[in-house]
């Protein structure tokens, strides 16, 4: 996928899922810290080791929360029962 100019950077947003490059390219933001210069100017492969312990903290925190919610749903369904 090829990154795109976006004319303002109010436009490249990351609730749109997109990362604004040091050099104002919009690129999506599936491919920081992906190993691979994808803005031009290295600067979505800059501290990736920060943003790589940050997805295995969100992965962790989702997996956590999947398991409360079985845990809540089986009560509830005992309590149904009862």
């Amino acid at each position: 996928m090829q990154p795109y100019v976006f004319p303002g950077i109010n436009n490249c947003k990351i609730e749109n899922s997109q990362y604004l490059c040091k050099n104002q390219l919009c690129i999506p933001l599936k491919l920081v810290c992906n190993g691979k210069d994808d803005c031009g100017d290295k600067s979505d492969e800059i501290d990736c080791e920060y943003y790589v312990i940050l997805q295995y903290i969100l992965i962790i925190t989702l997996t956590f929360l999947q398991q409360i919610l079985m845990i809540l749903s089986f009560i509830l369904i005992r309590l149904n029962l009862s």
